[in-house]
């Protein structure tokens, strides 16, 4: 038996991707699209990622609020089980559902059975 996933190291970058086509939405013209990106690194050295595109018109959360309030979010997260991210960071859902879902999808791929787990590419 496994086990538990712990988190030991929390990695985020932003990515600004420019658009080729620029995206038309009621609210104006998107051209190019606002990622925070999560790696979470568990204590047996997998990694699990998640990802948050920020983009006016789709949520109420903004690029600098949501970059600080991950950079906090997962400042608190080293040393907890992959298992418990969710709740941990339920308080926060409501807020900032892009971010928080972010750093959840990170944890889940730390915690799936191992008959998920792809460790090497596999040609299908």
């Amino acid at each position: 038996m496994r086990s538990m996933s712990v988190i030991q190291e929390v990695r985020l970058s932003r990515l600004e991707i420019p658009l080729r086509v620029h995206y038309k939405l009621a609210i104006g013209l998107v051209r190019h699209f606002d990622n925070l990106l999560v790696e979470l690194v568990d204590t047996d050295g997998r990694s699990g990622y998640g990802e948050a595109t920020i983009l006016n018109g789709y949520t109420d959360e903004t690029i600098e609020g949501s970059a600080a309030m991950l950079r906090q979010l997962a400042s608190e997260l080293p040393g907890h089980e992959a298992a418990a991210v969710e709740a941990l960071l339920a308080p926060s859902l409501q807020a900032f559902p892009f971010t928080v879902s972010a750093l959840v999808t990170a944890a889940e791929m730390l915690h799936v059975p191992e008959v998920f787990r792809v460790e090497r590419i596999t040609r299908v």
